[in-house]
């Protein structure tokens, strides 16, 4: 199952597929967030988009950056455009591309943002994560692995040494006329305004909280990200005694409505960032935009 994850944004994992590497490379970040400085405002309070108070629905989880990086949709359509470009490429080699990707199914990028946040999760989980349901895609596949290619077959589509190749060409192709698009400054934006999300008043008389409802249900934390990090759920299956406090730390985030309380303090600073950085992020949605464009309309070319 693996072991407990650590909380902060996961904007993804990355991945299993050339198109994620080579592709979206320039668009989705690393899960590693920096701390040096971007250009982060003191920001007054508003209105944030409504969450769940309780039971906390992670699909309304969003958050202003979503915008600028790609969604699951989003990379099953580069992935397929990848592959379809790929597949005609051996085909007109003589050969075929045995190979399926597979692509996270409709995960909320913050499901785990705020540690564990869903009920259910928390009593079958702990602090471990759940299985991911995947989606298998592919342009021209039998779905096999890598490693059912042939020497011929590999050299077609990697090129000799690892140089040119089918996929290299095909990953142009849906890169062509694309943006530069660099994630740096988000990421640290994104980091910056998680930290200092947690200093925020409102936030912090909400861990205050928290922590006295854990308090009266024999758990001393201070907040929830101390209780998600504990070394004691670093292990391959979580504990009796994980399950029975990630369900407390769920009551209590719900007692007290700390992720609602959260995702507000982050949503005012991330919309007052974007405001304040409104050249780089208007560069960022041209290049997602420009990106996904070509992936349609590669697909329906191919498809054709």
């Amino acid at each position: 199952m693996g072991e407990a994850v650590t909380c902060r944004r996961q904007r993804r994992s990355r991945a299993e597929s050339i198109i994620l590497t080579v592709v979206v490379g320039a668009l989705i970040s690393s899960c590693g967030i920096g701390k040096d400085a971007g250009r982060v405002p003191t920001v007054a309070r508003s209105p944030s988009p409504p969450v769940a108070r309780s039971d906390v629905d992670v699909r309304r989880l969003v958050l202003p950056f979503d915008a600028y990086t790609l969604t699951d949709a989003d990379i099953g359509e580069l992935t397929t455009a990848q592959n379809l470009l790929t597949s005609r490429c051996m085909r007109e080699r003589g050969l075929s591309w045995p190979i399926g990707t597979s692509v996270p199914g409709d995960r909320s990028p913050n499901r785990r943002r705020y540690g564990v946040v869903e009920m259910p999760v928390a009593r079958a989980f702990g602090y471990h994560p759940p299985p991911v349901s995947t989606q298998r895609r592919s342009g021209d596949s039998d779905g096999a692995d890598s490693t059912a290619l042939s020497r011929k077959q590999r050299t077609a589509a990697y090129g000799a040494g690892g140089h040119g190749g089918c996929v290299a060409h095909a990953s142009s192709a849906v890169l062509r006329g694309v943006p530069h698009a660099d994630l740096s400054l988000l990421n640290r934006l994104d980091g910056r305004i998680w930290d200092a999300s947690q200093h925020d008043p409102t936030v912090h008389a909400a861990f205050a909280r928290w922590s006295a409802c854990m308090r009266r249900q024999g758990y001393a934390f201070t907040d929830p990200i101390t209780v998600n990090d504990d070394r004691r759920w670093q292990s391959k299956r979580a504990s009796a005694a994980e399950l029975a406090t990630a369900v407390a730390d769920v009551s209590c985030k719900q007692e007290t409505t700390l992720v609602h309380t959260w995702h507000a303090a982050e949503s005012s600073r991330q919309r007052q960032a974007v405001a304040h950085n409104a050249t780089y992020f208007a560069g960022l949605k041209a290049a997602k935009q420009h990106l996904i464009a070509n992936a349609h309309a590669i697909i329906k070319a191919e498809r054709s």
